[in-house]
């Protein structure tokens, strides 16, 4: 059968945030996941999400900016 796969940003940190996962067939919930991705600059030291990138997935996903 058809396999669907559901991804959504739960929340942010400053300069993280946190995905949820969902695969499905049907109406069954076959996996779930989460995971915490984290924006990095040149040297992979954590660095401030863009605002842009914030503003545009917090009105897309309805969270707070």
């Amino acid at each position: 059968g058809k396999v669907e796969v559901a991804v959504r940003v739960r929340s942010f940190g400053t300069s993280s945030f946190h995905m949820d996962y969902e695969v499905r067939s049907g109406d069954e919930v076959l996996v779930t996941s989460t995971a915490v991705l984290v924006h990095v600059d040149a040297n992979f030291k954590p660095s401030p999400l863009p605002a842009e990138w914030r503003q545009t997935i917090a009105q897309f996903e309805e969270l707070p900016a």
